[in-house]
């Protein structure tokens, strides 16, 4: 998700991040990374930019009615495409794959 949620940033597309792992990699996972966010979008913005369900909080139901708080509310949606920006303005023209992960192997 990495690459598609970074690509979707840069075009300006609101979006619901999800994961789900296997659940011994997510208790690993959790006491091994320390980082508030997942995504690649909100660590390279450094806040909390898109909706994030992890695990448990990955259900129908909450990707349900955090797709329809973007579809239904504009202000949700430009919010989230102002914070897109920032990313796209962060990332700067042209070899943003690459800045994007210069930005986060910074952060480990």
């Amino acid at each position: 998700s990495g690459t598609a949620t970074v690509e979707a940033a840069l075009l300006g597309v609101p979006m619901v991040v999800v994961y789900r792992l296997a659940p011994t990699t997510a208790f690993l996972l959790r006491r091994l990374v320390r980082t508030p966010f997942f995504s690649m979008v909100n660590l390279i913005a450094g806040r909390r930019v898109v909706t994030e369900l992890f695990q448990d909080e990955f259900t129908a139901e909450r990707v349900a009615g955090e797709v329809l708080r973007l579809l239904k509310s504009g202000e949700a949606r430009d919010e989230m495409r102002r914070g897109l920006a920032e990313v796209r303005a962060k990332l700067g023209p042209g070899g943003a794959m690459e800045r994007a992960a210069e930005i986060i192997a910074a952060m480990l």
